[in-house]
């Protein structure tokens, strides 16, 4: 399979996006996996340098990408997927504030 033009990439996302929202509503997405699936939006986001010329990829969205496959994910790590989402977002804080 080749890989997709920009637009191609940017209308499956979209979909996806879509479905996420709507699963996060209905009995068939629990938190869990309504979370990983908005975690693979984030890394699909990540992911759009590789389809878009003008968009350079960022090193500290990158070393994000590699710290998300680090998350702990098990059903019975929910807390512990909260604290270390909770420590991600401080990181991605501090990060927006040195680029302001």
């Amino acid at each position: 399979m080749s890989k997709p033009t920009a637009d191609e990439y940017l209308f499956e996302l979209s979909g996806y996006i879509v479905n996420c929202a709507q699963m996060v509503l209905s009995p068939r997405g629990g938190t869990r996996y309504s979370v990983m699936r908005f975690l693979d939006v984030l890394r699909r986001v990540i992911d759009f340098s590789e389809y878009v010329d003008c968009i350079q990829q960022d090193p500290y969205l990158l070393e994000l990408k590699e710290k998300l496959d680090k998350l702990p994910i098990e059903r019975n790590e929910m807390d512990e997927l909260g604290d270390a989402l909770q420590e991600l977002l401080n990181e991605f804080a501090i990060e927006a504030s040195q680029r302001i």
